[in-house]
Formats: structure tokens, C-alpha cells, sequence
């Protein structure tokens, strides 16, 4: 269905007396977004899931790799609110993490939700140990509610409200960027890597994009490097003789090929590799790319 929805391919469903793209529904509810990015957590190899997990609650030596079950929208009575519905639990042999997720750019985290969340936490949950990850909202948004919830949990001193082994924030923003690097480095299995490459197309959707760019998504830059590579003939250069070496500072002075390079590459430094081939190498400090094409 992702991939249906990523493709413009879904159709279009009857909201009141409008029609409207399942696409548009989509990118509107945050629940979605939650379904998408987290049922993809659980198909992780148990080293990429433990690396995900381990990048955000940083403090931990917990072992994230042994996930039991994945449990959306679990439906719990508090004594502070009729019903509660945490967004995400996740089981693990050791515990249980509970996600509170918010759509991107204009939601926000709420220490009470939090409050509430523990509180209805049934006792069974609570037997291990309890992690708790807010994803979504600001880093700003987040250090506050982080700050307020611990003043709420001690003003609720009647009820019982568990501790939290650990408590952690990841924004979606940082969290794209963790895929991102992960796809790039090259270390993950072919299936790892196509289901985050799903995770980062689904947090596109929101307009959410990574601050880090792969080298694959760089285009290419307009040099013919192949007519600089090799200078033969080097008798009709008139400012190089076979007996020498010395730069080139005019690059008129080249009438074999006029040569496509940047207007700030005036001069080059010629080294002499056989009586008939010269190679050249610019002088001035050249896009980081281009200047790789010129290893020798």
C-alpha cells in the first residue's frame, strides 16, 4: 500500500461530499506516518534495529536486536482518563518502549500525554524494564516537555506512575538523517537497505528531507576531463620544450583542444610522463569533485 500511495497509484476515497486522493488523507494524519515508519522498524536485521535504537537512547547498553512484537494503538483505561492509546509499544525480552509520535513541522509533544501513557501502563507491561521515545516535535519542543514532565510526575504523588529506564527524543528530521547515513555507508544487507530506502521515501511524503546529501544524488559537473587528461604532440606547444618542465599560465598557449574547465583554473602544472605525453593538473583549488576526477 506504500508503494501504491508513493506512486500517486491509490485512488481517491469520499471525504464528506469531496473527493479526495488517498495520497492527500495520507500526508494529513500522523497515524499514518506512524504505521508506515514503525511497522518497517520491525523488518530490520536485528544489528540495523539495534544501531537505530542505540543512536537515540545513547545512554543505554540495552540490546535492541531481540524484538518480540510490535503492539500499534493499544487501548488502556487510566485513572486519569477514561481511555488511553499510546501510539507504539514495542516488546523486547528485557522490556517494553513505548513511542509517542506527532506529525512533522506543526505538532507537538505534551509532557500530560506522557503522564497519562505511564499511568495506564496495565502491570504485566511494567514488570520489565520501561523505555520511553517521544518522536516528533522540535528539539526545542521536546527539552521542555522533558523538563515539565518531570515536575507533573511528582505532583501526581497519589497515583502510579512508573519510572522510565530511559527517556529520549528523536525529531523526524534526525531521524532521516540517521537513514540516510546508514543507506550511504554501505554496510547494510540488500533488505535492510530497501526497507530504508522505503522509511526515507514515506518521511519525503511530509516533506521531511535529510540535511545530508549522498554522493549518488550529486550531478555530474560539465568536464570533459578526457581531452585534459593526455597532452601529446608537445612540439606544438610553443611554451614547453622536451628538455623541461614548467607551468602552463596561458591557456591559449594550448592549441591542441580548447579546454573545458572552470574560469578559475588559469594555470596548470605539467608533469612530463614519456618524451610524447604530458599529464596536467590545475594550480587553484578546484571543486572537490572535479578534483577527484584528476587523481594520477
Amino acid at each position: 500500500m506504500l508503494r501504491a500511495i508513493l506512486g500517486n497509484k491509490s485512488g481517491r476515497i469520499s471525504v464528506g461530499d469531496e473527493s479526495v486522493s488517498v495520497r492527500e488523507v495520507y500526508k494529513d494524519r500522523e497515524d499514518m506516518l506512524t504505521a508506515a515508519i514503525i511497522s518497517r522498524v520491525s523488518y530490520l536485521s536485528d544489528e540495523a534495529l539495534n544501531n537505530l535504537f542505540q543512536s537515540i537512547f545513547t545512554d543505554s547498553q540495552q540490546d535492541f536486536s531481540g524484538l518480540l512484537d510490535v503492539e500499534f494503538w493499544p487501548n488502556f483505561s487510566s485513572s486519569l482518563q477514561s481511555r488511553v492509546e499510546p501510539d507504539v509499544i514495542l516488546h523486547f525480552e528485557w522490556g517494553v518502549m513505548i513511542i509517542e509520535a506527532k506529525r512533522p513541522h506543526d505538532s507537538y509533544q505534551y509532557a500530560e500525554q506522557w503522564i497519562k501513557e505511564l499511568e495506564s501502563l496495565p502491570s504485566n507491561y511494567r514488570e520489565g524494564e520501561i523505555y520511553f521515545l517521544s518522536l516528533g516535535g522540535s528539539t526545542a519542543n521536546n527539552k521542555v516537555e522533558l523538563a515539565r514532565f518531570r515536575g507533573l510526575k511528582d505532583f501526581y504523588e497519589n497515583v502510579s506512575i512508573p519510572n522510565p529506564t530511559f527517556m529520549a527524543y528523536q525529531t523526524w528530521e534526525g531521524l532521516i538523517d540517521y537513514l540516510q547515513r546508514s543507506k550511504d555507508s554501505g554496510d547494510l544487507s540488500r533488505s535492510d537497505n530497501n526497507v530504508i530506502a522505503d522509511m526515507i521515501e514515506a518521511l519525503e511524503l511530509y516533506h521531511v528531507h535529510a540535511n545530508i546529501y549522498s554522493l549518488s544524488s550529486l550531478k555530474p559537473l560539465n568536464i570533459k576531463y578526457s581531452s585534459l587528461t593526455n597532452i601529446s604532440n608537445i612540439r606544438s606547444i610553443p611554451s614547453i620544450s622536451a628538455g623541461e618542465e614548467k607551468p602552463i599560465t596561458n591557456l591559449a598557449s594550448l592549441p591542441i583542444q580548447r579546454l573545458n574547465w572552470p574560469i578559475a583554473a588559469t594555470a596548470f602544472d605539467t608533469v612530463k610522463e614519456s618524451k610524447s605525453t604530458w599529464r596536467v593538473k590545475p594550480f587553484c583549488n578546484i571543486n572537490e569533485r572535479a578534483l577527484e576526477l584528476w587523481k594520477i
